[in-house]
């Protein structure tokens, strides 16, 4: 696991089951042309604080952000039929990325759950107490993203009102939006997260790209991809 400097950051979020070493393999290829745009900055790949499943070998142990049940660690979000849900393992998960120079971070970017933590604190940022945690964030990168079902936790129920009008597909006010760029990406095949979840967040998001690819759940990252990312990512923190 890596741990932040001082540097200008991007943090990178792995998804579900996933750690650190996973998601950086994953999407190395975005990671390497993103190097020669932005040498200066460092890139910040944490592991979610809650193993899932246990293994001598770093790379393969399972970890998470949040959990729905103690006894049930691995129950996938997108099996979940209730509307509402109180997702385990919040609070760790909060300290842990606040207590690591958060105010060097420039840009989140966040896969699947990793996308559902990027949205939670993207919230939290613009609507709630976290901006003094994050006052030089600038934009955030969402793939395969989610808000239902909707979380119950403390922290977001003051704006438990608006995801669910946004996942409802209804507009929601200018001033209730939230006011970070974002760049929004998922595919049309996704089984895990269908495309239906994910375009609900277009109705959340003030200033949102959409960037569709034809794949399932994974970070695309064809040329045009990654093009894609490359170029949102620099023009907010160029």
């Amino acid at each position: 696991m890596q741990t932040f400097n001082n540097n200008k950051s991007i943090l990178f979020l792995h998804g579900f089951t996933q750690n650190s070493i996973v998601f950086e393999k994953k999407i190395k290829v975005l990671t390497k042309l993103l190097k020669t745009k932005l040498p200066n900055y460092k890139f910040i790949f944490p592991d979610g604080p809650h193993i899932l499943e246990e293994n001598q070998i770093q790379e393969e142990i399972k970890r998470s952000w949040l959990y729905l049940s103690e006894n049930e660690k691995t129950l996938r979000v997108s099996l979940v039929k209730d509307n509402e849900v109180y997702f385990l393992g919040m609070k760790e998960t909060l300290n842990q990325i606040i207590s690591n120079n958060s105010n060097q971070i420039e840009c989140i970017f966040g896969f699947s759950q990793g996308a559902l933590i990027t949205i939670f604190l993207s919230i939290l940022i613009s609507k709630g107490n976290f901006k003094q945690y994050f006052p030089n964030l600038k934009c955030v990168v969402i793939v395969a993203g989610f808000i239902h079902p909707y979380p119950k936790n403390e922290e977001l129920s003051f704006y438990l009102d608006k995801l669910i009008q946004a996942n409802q597909g209804e507009e929601i006010d200018q001033y209730d939006k939230i006011d970070i760029p974002c760049l929004n990406v998922y595919g049309t095949s996704d089984e895990y997260i269908p495309a239906r979840k994910s375009e609900k967040l277009n109705y959340l998001f003030d200033n949102i790209q959409v960037h569709i690819h034809n794949g399932k759940h994974f970070t695309p990252t064809s040329k045009e991809d990654v093009n894609t990312f490359v170029n949102f990512i620099i023009k907010y923190l160029s």
